[in-house]
């Protein structure tokens, strides 16, 4: 873990869970910014505090549960966001996954489960894709890592991006890259660029598109999903006769 120390807030109703975590993650070099257990709380702490992490229960005190919690810290605060819960229930699930967490751990957790979920959330919210500086504001690329080499990609380059659950694979001509960033937030980047997404699992480079098919758009020679949702916003881009 980096020496600087990452600043964490809690959010537990459960006073004897909620003091143990605390002690764990003072043990492991973490600076636990605050204990909470409702919504109002947190927000006036995130008003005043800088904050790297939020460690969230589901079932807490006041009107807002932690799903409720995490939407407008998405919108407001932008801070990741671990869930810590004994609510594993389908419905409860697919609430959770519309926030698009960092991290997900059931209870009852394990120490390893705690710090490993925490270290890949601080990991992913430090590697933020950006684009890269450059002199000429006509050369626009970003950088990305290669197993242990950062790349320079040019936007241009990129035929198109697939999501794989909170990863996506970035497609050129001749090579593909994981990254560890969702394809909502590869879209946030590339949109202006010229990208549109053509199914809620692809990001393509409007500039490749050489044919559009009923069900597909075809890039160099592979056809990619097109849901009948984009279908007219991928056509409005083009002339047509």
């Amino acid at each position: 873990m980096s020496s600087v120390k990452k600043r964490i807030i809690i959010v537990e109703d459960e006073a004897l869970i909620a003091d143990h975590i605390e002690m764990l993650l003072s043990d492991e070099g973490y600076t636990v910014v605050a204990v909470l257990d409702n919504a109002d709380d947190l927000f006036n702490v995130l008003n005043t505090q800088s904050v790297d992490l939020i460690l969230l229960d589901i079932n807490l005190q006041g009107s807002l549960d932690g799903v409720d919690i995490a939407h407008q810290v998405n919108k407001q605060y932008k801070v990741p966001i671990v869930f810590l819960t004994s609510n594993t229930d389908k419905k409860t699930i697919d609430r959770v996954k519309l926030t698009t967490p960092a991290g997900f751990i059931a209870k009852p957790y394990t120490i390893a489960d705690l710090i490993s979920n925490i270290e890949i959330a601080l990991y992913r919210a430090t590697e933020v894709i950006k684009p890269a500086i450059t002199q000429e504001v006509s050369e626009k690329s970003i950088f990305i890592k290669d197993k242990s080499t950062l790349v320079k990609l040019m936007y241009a380059d990129i035929a198109y991006a697939e999501a794989m659950d909170n990863y996506s694979v970035i497609f050129t001509d001749e090579k593909k890259y994981i990254v560890p960033h969702t394809l909502k937030s590869l879209a946030e980047l590339l949109e202006p660029e010229g990208f549109v997404k053509t199914h809620r699992s692809f990001l393509v480079n409007a500039k490749k598109i050489s044919a559009i098919h009923p069900k597909a758009v075809q890039v160099g020679t592979k056809e990619i999903p097109l849901s009948e949702n984009f279908r007219s916003t991928i056509i409005s881009l083009f002339k047509t006769f």
